[in-house]
C-alpha cells in the first residue's frame, strides 16, 4: 500500500515510466552478475516536472518487500543542464548486466536539445549521471531494448524534428552510438515504436505506430497511426519484410514468443486489436501469414 500511494502520487504530479531491477540472487541467474551493493530489489522511475521547471530526473525506490524503507525513495539524481527540463520522460531501459539505466525523453525534440540519458547505477543506492546523447538522424525516444553484448538498441518514433522516417539507434557497452538503423528507412510510414529481439535465431522485429508530427496541435489534420511490423535480419541490421495490419489503430507493440518452438511467432498489440504472426523460412525471403487475430473484447474476428 505504501508503494500504491507513492506511484499515485507520481502520476498526479509528474510524468513517470517505471520498471523493477531484480534482487542480487534473481540478477545474477538472470544476468550473470553478482555484486555486495546489490542485496534487495530496487525500481527505477524517469520522472519529470509537471510544470517543467525543475529537472527531470532518476529516483530510485526500495522494492525489497520486507524492507523496513519499502517504497522509499532512497535516492535521486537530476537530468544535467542544458537538457535537465521538459523532456517529459518515457521509457526506461536497464543494461543486461543491471549496472546501466538509460531513460528517453518524449518530447526533448521540441527543446532542440538532447534525448537519451544513462546513468550508473552499479551501486542502486548512489545512482550517477554518466552522459546523454542526441541521434542526427532520429528524435521521439521510445522503447529500449538491451543487447547481449553490453549496450542497447532503441526505437526513435521520428526523425530529427520528429517527422517520418524514425530509426533503431544502437549504442555499444561504452554507450558510444553506433548507428541509427536502417541506411535506407522505408518510405511507407516507419515510425518505430515496440521492439523485440531473438538472437538465437538472428530476428528482431519492430512496430510502427504513429507519426509523431501528427500528434502535434500546430499540425492540421488527423492523427497518422500506423500498422506494420518490420521483420529484421539481426545481425545486419536490415528489414527484410513488411507485415501490414489493415484496420489496425497504432501497432503500438510487439513481442517475440521466447524459447517458441516454431520460431518467428510474435504478438503484436494495438488500441484494438492483439494478433499472432507468424514468421516462418527465417532465411531470405521469409513468409507470413496471420495465424489468428483476436479482438481485445474476446473471441476471433
Amino acid at each position: 500500500m505504501i508503494l500504491k500511494r507513492l506511484l499515485l502520487s507520481l502520476t498526479y504530479g509528474t510524468y513517470w515510466i517505471a520498471v523493477a531491477l531484480p534482487g542480487n540472487a534473481a540478477a545474477k541467474a538472470a544476468y550473470g552478475y553478482e555484486a555486495e551493493d546489490r542485496s534487495g530489489d530496487f525500481l527505477y522511475i524517469c520522472a519529470g516536472d509537471q510544470a517543467r521547471t525543475a529537472p527531470d530526473f532518476l529516483a530510485v525506490i526500495d522494492f525489497e518487500e520486507h524492507s523496513p524503507d519499502y517504497g522509499k525513495v532512497i535516492a535521486t539524481v537530476p537530468f544535467p543542464a542544458p537538457d535537465a527540463t521538459g523532456n517529459e520522460p518515457h521509457h526506461i531501459g536497464i543494461s543486461r548486466d543491471g549496472r546501466v539505466v538509460a531513460c528517453g525523453g518524449l518530447l526533448s525534440v521540441l527543446k532542440g536539445q538532447k534525448e537519451i540519458f544513462f546513468f550508473d547505477v552499479s551501486n542502486p543506492r548512489v545512482p550517477k549521471f554518466i552522459s546523454a546523447a542526441d541521434p542526427p538522424l532520429s528524435s521521439i525516444t521510445d522503447d529500449f531494448h538491451a543487447t547481449p553484448e553490453g549496450g542497447f538498441l532503441i526505437t526513435m518514433m521520428g526523425g530529427p524534428a520528429g517527422h517520418p522516417p524514425g530509426r533503431v539507434v544502437e549504442f555499444n557497452r561504452a554507450l558510444h552510438l553506433v548507428k541509427e538503423y536502417p541506411d535506407t528507412p522505408p518510405a511507407n510510414g516507419f515510425n518505430p515504436h515496440g521492439i523485440s529481439l531473438r538472437p538465437e535465431i538472428n530476428l528482431m522485429v519492430t512496430s510502427d505506430f504513429v507519426c509523431p508530427a501528427t500528434t502535434l496541435n500546430m499540425i492540421h489534420g488527423a492523427v497518422d497511426f500506423r500498422g506494420s511490423v518490420r521483420v529484421w535480419d539481426l545481425r545486419r541490421r536490415e528489414i527484410m519484410r513488411t507485415v501490414n495490419m489493415p484496420g489496425t489503430v497504432g501497432t503500438i507493440d510487439v513481442k517475440l514468443i521466447p524459447g517458441d518452438p516454431q520460431p518467428g511467432h510474435t504478438r503484436p498489440g494495438c488500441s484494438t486489436i492483439s494478433s499472432i504472426l507468424s514468421i516462418r523460412n527465417m532465411e531470405p525471403p521469409p513468409l507470413f501469414s496471420v495465424s489468428r487475430r483476436f479482438l481485445l473484447e474476446g473471441g476471433p474476428s
